[in-house]
């Protein structure tokens, strides 16, 4: 059974057959359509963190980190044994993706407006994540409420944001207990450290996945601190690194990436809220920096490229 949307979906919009080439036309549908409001979305997060007008560099920014991967100078692997915020295979992660920023916009403007249609917004996001991949709720349910409390305090912003997450706590749990009836024997093992091999490569993993926002965060880190959602993101980032580094999951014996898909994710929301701190230094006198920054973009842009010419030369994604 799993989590259903995408594979309803898919069948779906093939009409329910089993027909390879209509299956092939509805991944298409799906995976073409999660694009293109994950690049929409994007756009619109970028908005209300730094309050952008839209513009074409900003879209042309956005569109660039879609090709995004680790950095592969970093890593003998592209997406392979590592963490990269961009993967063009996996139809729930894809699928997941949009819902994932579009609950970030929702919540952040009722962390500034306390708009009460945001916290209906937010359960059925929520509720929609849950039946794809429910993996970034696993660092939203835990850090956003923490946030909210030490940032606004005790107040009518930490209880909306407590009942959002209540109920979809409850919903993740009944979900648990109905995927136990079913035959996949999912095992949830703690082995700090033990994913990725030695300490060494687990250091790769966040270097080369996140290198463009390593190098503009270090040479402009007032600018970072300066940006009220800053500590938001470190904070879920911290989260999302503590489930990926410190727990692996199996399912039928076999060892799955499953606690890594939201460290995705979050590489990708903070590629994005570097490209809003990028875009506004970009005309800045400080070339040297803006240069450095912008070579580490680019590093991680041509790992992309290599990555899809040899995944169509070998006609398969796990390269």
């Amino acid at each position: 059974m799993g989590h259903p949307t995408f594979f309803l979906l898919l069948q779906l919009f093939s009409g329910f057959t089993c027909h390879p080439s209509l299956e092939l036309f509805s991944a298409f549908m799906l995976f073409g359509a999660s694009q293109f409001f994950k690049i929409t979305l994007s756009i619109a997060l970028l908005q209300q963190i730094f309050k952008l007008e839209k513009s074409l560099i900003l879209v042309v920014f956005v569109l660039a980190i879609q090709l995004a991967i680790g950095a592969s100078i970093l890593n003998e692997h592209f997406i392979m044994a590592t963490i990269s915020p961009n993967y063009f295979h996996n139809g729930t992660l894809s699928l997941s993706i949009p819902f994932a920023i579009w609950l970030m916009i929702e919540t952040l403007k009722y962390l500034e407006n306390e708009d009460r249609q945001s916290i209906f917004k937010m359960i059925l996001i929520g509720l929609i994540i849950i039946s794809i991949k429910p993996s970034f709720l696993f660092c939203w349910i835990p850090i956003v409420p923490i946030h909210t409390l030490i940032k606004y305090g005790l107040g009518k912003k930490l209880l909306g944001i407590l009942q959002v997450s209540v109920i979809l706590v409850c919903i993740i749990i009944i979900q648990s207990l109905v995927l136990r009836n079913y035959s996949s024997e999912f095992k949830l093992v703690f082995h700090p450290f033990g994913f990725f091999g030695s300490i060494s490569n687990h250091v790769l993993v966040i270097l080369s996945g996140i290198l463009f926002p390593i190098v503009l965060l270090t040479t402009n880190i007032k600018r970072f601190i300066a940006e009220k959602t800053s500590i938001l993101f470190v904070m879920m980032l911290g989260q999302a690194l503590f489930l990926s580094f410190m727990f692996y999951d199996s399912v039928n014996g076999v060892i799955s990436f499953n606690m890594n898909w939201q460290t995705s994710i979050i590489f990708y929301m903070i590629m994005l809220f570097c490209i809003g701190i990028f875009i506004q230094i970009l005309y800045s006198k400080k070339y040297f920096l803006v240069s450095l920054s912008f070579l580490a973009l680019l590093l991680q842009l041509v790992s992309g490229f290599q990555y899809l010419y040899w995944s169509v030369l070998i006609h398969s994604f796990f390269v």
